[in-house]
């Protein structure tokens, strides 16, 4: 017969890498406390459930709402003892113990308000406190989950490929060709880029070709080390950890949170909530921001598939400007203004030359003029004899 924990695997196994180790490791941490295996934990749950008294029936319950006390006497916030409460009853639910019900009021409260949607301030204040040895990095990834709209988690797999496989629709703007399918709900993002992420993503990836295998110096807690950089291969994450190794969504979280260390109630998620925000301000409609994240949304409506979606990004682009424009956007703009000056001025020339002409025509017409009002005066005492 399976063993309680075998089935507790194959039920992680069904879920999304980062999911499955949060679960095992609070998992872990109750029978850690409560001195039990995975299978001396199910038979007491059982044996709890098949109990004559319905009294005994909450022996497991009890000890769960022990270690919840613990865990608070520890200093735990709310938000991580619900999360070790979520844990157990999954487990649970992984072996079929349908009697395990933990009343509400045994749990911690959880402030619903969450984390707080970054301001333009706090993200440009974000922007200039990266380090010197991760600028590009930080910098590109700030400004991809700002404009891109979705999870970390699915940030840690995007790759140099996938990034260099979308759509450049022109105007610093990218667009994916093939929707993303995201890890935790398995909902397909339509991924849109616009001018200030490209900008940032693309001289990150200018620094990483150029500087690959190079040696470079950094100050690390007073002392000078000497690190490499890593070599450039497009099948690589689009970001990377220090020595070329792939970052998790638990890396990507630590770097957010260092870049937003003082600012309470601002995370890697604020930067999504950025995204829906400003978005929706500009007019974009909720299914369709939806469809950008990664979100369950209306099948039937589809403005991805007739390149809707993408016109109205484009549109309410604006509203996740940080910086306004670019130097290469006011250089063209420059560009523009100054072919727009040379036309008028061309076009003042041509009138100043073709003055002389306006007034030969001028006083040729004229003189026209005149001429046919002498004859008509001449014509007529001519008229008034013949009708005398």
């Amino acid at each position: 017969m399976a063993s309680a924990e075998s089935y507790w695997e194959k039920f992680l196994g069904r879920k999304a890498f980062a999911t499955a180790r949060g679960y095992r490791t609070r998992v872990n941490a109750f029978l850690e406390y409560a001195g039990l295996t995975h299978e001396g934990l199910y038979d007491l749950q059982r044996e709890a459930e098949r109990a004559d008294d319905p009294r005994e029936g909450d022996v497991v319950v009890d000890l769960a709402v022990s270690f919840f006390k613990h865990l608070t006497a520890e200093g735990y916030s709310p938000g991580t003892v619900s999360g070790h409460s979520s844990a157990i009853k999954m487990f649970m639910v992984s072996n079929k113990c349908n009697g395990f019900v933990i009343p509400r009021e045994d749990v911690p409260y959880v402030d619903a308000d969450g984390s707080h949607v970054i301001t333009v301030e706090q993200y440009a204040a974000a922007w200039d406190s990266v380090s010197q040895e991760f600028k590009f990095r930080n910098r590109a990834l700030l400004s991809f989950l700002k404009e891109a709209g979705i999870r970390t988690g699915d940030a840690s797999r995007f790759t140099v490929r996938d990034y260099l496989d979308l759509d450049d629709i022109g105007g610093g703007f990218k667009v994916c060709n093939n929707a993303l399918l995201t890890s935790k709900r398995k909902r397909m993002a339509y991924i849109h880029l616009g001018p200030e992420a490209t900008a940032a993503i693309d001289l990150y990836l200018k620094h990483r070709r150029e500087d690959a295998g190079k040696p470079y110096t950094i100050q690390n807690l007073g002392r000078i080390e000497e690190r490499v950089y890593p070599a450039f291969d497009e099948g690589q994450s689009l970001f990377l950890g220090r020595g070329g190794a792939d970052m998790s969504v638990d890396s990507l979280g630590q770097v957010l949170s260092r870049l937003f260390r003082v600012f309470p109630k601002v995370t890697a998620h604020s930067l999504r909530k950025f995204h829906r925000t400003k978005l929706e301000g500009a007019g974009m409609a909720d299914g369709w921001i939806k469809k950008l994240q990664g979100k369950a949304a209306s099948v039937y409506s589809q403005p991805e598939k007739n390149g809707e979606l993408t016109k109205k990004y484009r549109e309410c682009y604006h509203a996740l400007r940080v910086f306004g424009l670019d130097k290469e956007e006011i250089e063209q703009l420059n560009q523009r203004l100054e072919e727009m000056t040379r036309i008028v001025a061309e076009q003042q020339r041509n009138l100043e030359l073709m003055g002389p002409a306006f007034e030969m025509a001028k006083r040729f017409i004229e003189k026209e003029e005149k001429g046919d009002r002498i004859r008509e005066a001449a014509e007529e005492p001519e008229v008034a004899r013949k009708g005398g």
